[in-house]
């Protein structure tokens, strides 16, 4: 990973040099006339399909003003322009007339000057480290179509800049509109507001002189008692600082910045400090400055590399930014400090206002990516909260139905409770009457006919035990339902159970003249249960049946073993169960089916009984009929 990030970093100063190299040598391209002393004559036609820079020997008067001289001669001067670039608070002499020079580049048509004249005696003077001037200007000599060509195309250059950086104002204060959390927007904007502002004023260097528009479009601040060229290098300094803490705001919305768990931009700030308090010292500022930048570049190039491994697409676009922008910024140094001669990229390029268009570029390609993202995740997750609103919406529906089933449910169980209630009052009613009117027939009967009041005391009996036994059913279903019986389970013989169960029905099986049968297996069965309850469970299906058989009808208990479990069958011959009414069966409260034909009606919770001890036994009962032929209970219990 270390020597990755060494690697990037060498490879970006390597591309930076390589980027220096090549506008130098592309610089170098132009031709030069040299500045003879005397008069230098050039032919008309020798001017007309290339631009020509003029060399000088300056001529010091003061030491911070600096003035070329030229001495021009001309076949025909017809055609023949001057260009003067970075020449902004410049003063050309022509021929003893002094012209002022207000803009970066000047353009000056000969003939249109002076008509006729063939001669030109011209002087160039400027402010070395002047309010307005930051280079030395340069004077390029051709054809006035050629020289038209370039100084229109710098002023396109600029309109772009400018246009520029106000497309990419606008796309970040309607981003940041639209999602105020990404502050880091303002910065991109304050960033490429100050590239359209200098490069505003270097187009129309009358604003300066208009101090609201000055100071809005971040021009020379002029404070009380410091002299205009201090002023210009404060400003020059403040502006850069500026700058560079704008990388380090946006850098660090992508990358890590830290370093030693300080921001990287802090160890510059001695170098931009030292240059800010010797402004007054023109060249120790400008090369403090270049000092100051220099750490920063090298700072910012560090952190880039360090983070490539990690966010290597953000990093590729953040080194090229930073390629162009340190090869163009060290060739204006170079130009600035003479280290690199004029020519035809400082003539016809205006890097001043491009230097930050670089990284404008690189922030806007960037966050473009990191919206796109967002946009891209904004659209999946919309496609998985459709997804999920669809699935709760069938989820919805379908808890919707079966609340709804549930209900209906309730409704039928609360109506066949409200039944059952109303059976179970009118079944105690019934036996409570009928003991009173016994009670009243037995205390008349008793003195005149004794044998009569032994029948009705043997009803009263009947009526009671009948009475107690709805009683205890009742209590028996809701301890079974609310679970507050605790089964003893023992060992057992089934065999003995189903006897005892025939045994207990033969007398009203006898009675009613039904055949009850009980078919057992030659090798007794043993079962673990409760054998009270499970008696009970059996009994229940069994006086089921005999309530509802009548003369010559069969009742057969089968017993049989399969496996892990024993298999019970009580199977009748009797009236059978309708089809709509045999799930029902067991439900609680329900009594609807086969009605009871007794003189006691039923209660609607024998066969409920049954079910709830089979299965709290963890066995299974099941219940087959057909109308007119008679029922099949199967009761399955574990062995």
């Amino acid at each position: 990973m270390k020597r990755l990030r060494y690697l990037f970093f060498i490879c970006m100063l390597t591309s930076a040099a390589a980027a220096l190299t090549f506008l130098i040598l592309i610089n170098r391209s132009m031709r030069r006339l040299p500045a003879e002393e005397g008069r230098c004559f050039f032919r008309a036609e020798e001017l007309c399909d290339r631009l020509y820079l003029l060399d000088a020997n300056p001529r010091t008067s003061d030491g911070h003003i600096q003035v070329f001289s030229y001495h021009l001669a001309f076949d025909n001067a017809q055609d023949i322009a001057l260009y003067l670039a970075g020449s902004e608070g410049s003063t050309v002499i022509l021929n003893g007339e002094v012209l002022p020079v207000d803009s970066d580049s000047y353009m000056l048509n000969l003939a249109q000057f002076a008509p006729g004249e063939t001669d030109f005696y011209i002087f160039l003077s400027y402010i070395l480290n002047g309010e307005s001037s930051y280079s030395t200007p340069s004077v390029s000599l051709g054809s006035s179509e050629l020289v038209s060509a370039v100084h229109h195309y710098g002023i396109y250059q600029r309109i772009f800049i400018i246009a520029f950086s106000l497309a990419i104002l606008v796309f970040c204060l309607c981003l940041f509109l639209s999602k105020r959390s990404e502050r880091y927007l303002l910065w991109l904007a304050l960033m490429v507001y100050s590239t359209a502002s200098r490069t505003a004023l270097n187009a129309f260097p009358d604003w300066k002189q208009i101090p609201v528009l000055n100071e809005l479009l971040l021009g020379t601040f002029h404070w009380p008692g410091i002299p205009p060229a201090a002023c210009t290098n404060l400003t020059m300094v403040g502006l850069d600082f500026l700058l560079a803490y704008i990388h380090y705001r946006l850098l660090k919305e992508f990358i890590p910045v830290s370093l030693q768990e300080r921001p990287y931009y802090r160890y510059a700030i001695p170098f931009f400090a030292a240059a800010f308090f010797l402004s007054g010292q023109d060249s120790a500022c400008y090369h403090l400055l270049i000092v100051s930048l220099t750490v920063t570049f090298l700072l910012e190039a560090w952190v880039i590399a360090r983070s490539f491994a990690s966010h290597a697409w953000h990093c590729l676009i953040f080194a090229l930014a930073w390629v162009l922008t340190v090869s163009t910024r060290y060739f204006l140094f170079g130009i600035r400090l003479h280290l690199i001669a004029d020519g035809l990229v400082n003539i016809q390029w205006r890097f001043r206002g491009l230097i930050e268009t670089f990284y404008a570029i690189a922030f806007v390609i960037v966050i473009s990516s990191k919206f796109a993202h967002k946009f891209s995740e904004a659209e999946a997750m919309t496609e998985i909260l459709e997804h999920t609103n669809l699935y709760l919406e069938q989820q919805v529906n379908q808890k919707t139905s079966e609340l709804t089933e549930s209900l209906h449910k309730l409704e039928t169980i609360q109506k066949q409770k409200d039944e059952f209630v109303a059976n179970i009052v009118h079944s105690i009613k019934t036996p409570l009457f009928t003991l009173g009117g016994y009670a009243d027939m037995v205390s008349i009967e008793l003195e005149t006919s004794p044998e009569k009041a032994r029948e009705h005391l043997a009803q009263m009996n009947e009526t009671t035990d009948y009475a107690n036994h709805l009683v205890n059913n009742l209590l028996l279903i809701m301890r079974l339902e609310d679970r507050h019986i605790d089964f003893h389970p023992t060992e057992g013989s089934l065999n003995q159970l189903i006897e005892e169960i025939q045994n207990a029905s033969a007398l009203i099986a006898e009675k009613k003249g039904i055949r009850l049968l009980c078919v057992l297996p030659q090798e007794p069965l043993t079962i673990s249960c409760d054998f009270f309850y499970m008696r009970q469970a059996l009994q229940n299906i069994v006086d089921n049946a005999l309530a509802h058989c009548g003369e010559q009808d069969t009742i057969r208990l089968n017993v049989s073993s399969r496996k892990e479990w024993v298999r019970i069958e009580i199977q009748d011959s009797g009236s059978g169960i309708a089809p709509e009414e045999l799930p029902h069966i067991f439900e609680r409260y329900y009594s609807g089916a086969r009605k009871n034909s007794s003189k006691h009606a039923s209660s609607g919770i024998g066969l409920t009984i049954s079910k709830e001890i089979v299965e709290q036994h963890n066995g299974k009962i099941e219940a087959a009929s057909e109308p007119g032929k008679g029922c099949i209970f199967t009761v399955h219990l574990p062995k």
